[in-house]
């Protein structure tokens, strides 16, 4: 009796690092990240732009993914359509009022499985001072280990209605495709629990 207590013991104090490092802490790169939208010109033709994400975390359970959580801080001011006119008007109250609105953020609510190897990701987009939920389809490479850490790769795609955050169409629809890109660095328990 004394020697099974002993392993139940033994075999109880071994499952505590297990539970304890079940969710992964992921670190965005934002350096290798990237976020692009697409605006749909008179029907003919989607004019393409890109915003910088200025930090991010992620943090992964495959096991329970309600134990899940991704946030996202994107610069509004970093607009960049390859038309220096069109971004100063961009930036200007006609459209992003970066002025009043320098950040915009993602905060996830939930995410959950479809079954076919991507995830619905759902959360909080505070867009314009206006905040309304979302749901992006999510695929998610990797994790690769490397001589630099353990890496993985998340993408996604959606459309945007800016009606919803009040930004008038303008000529251009309402339908803004927006594309991210992630490349999230794992943290090391140590480091983690330090953020």
């Amino acid at each position: 009796m004394r020697n099974l207590l002993a392993v139940l013991s033994i075999a109880a104090l071994l499952a505590l690092p297990v539970a304890a490092r079940a969710a992964d802490q992921y670190k965005i790169d934002t350096v290798h990240s990237s976020l692009v939208f697409a605006v749909n010109r008179g029907g003919l033709v989607d004019v393409y732009g890109s915003l910088n994400i200025t930090e991010g975390s992620i943090t992964l359970d495959t096991a329970n993914l309600a134990n899940s959580a991704v946030s996202l801080t994107v610069d509004m001011n970093s607009v960049d359509t390859n038309n220096d006119k069109r971004d100063e008007h961009v930036r200007s109250a006609d459209f992003y009022n970066v002025a009043a609105f320098p950040n915009s953020t993602f905060q996830s609510t939930g995410l959950s499985d479809n079954g076919d190897g991507t995830w619905n990701l759902t959360g909080d987009l505070e867009f314009m001072g206006i905040r309304k939920p979302v749901t992006i389809p999510i695929s998610m490479k990797g994790p690769e280990t490397g001589e630099k850490g353990t890496s993985a790769g998340f993408f996604g795609e959606f459309i945007l209605n800016t009606a919803d955050f009040g930004w008038p169409a303008g000529g251009l629809g309402n339908e803004v495709k927006v594309i991210v890109s992630l490349l999230a660095n794992k943290m090391e328990p140590t480091a983690a629990a330090a953020h």
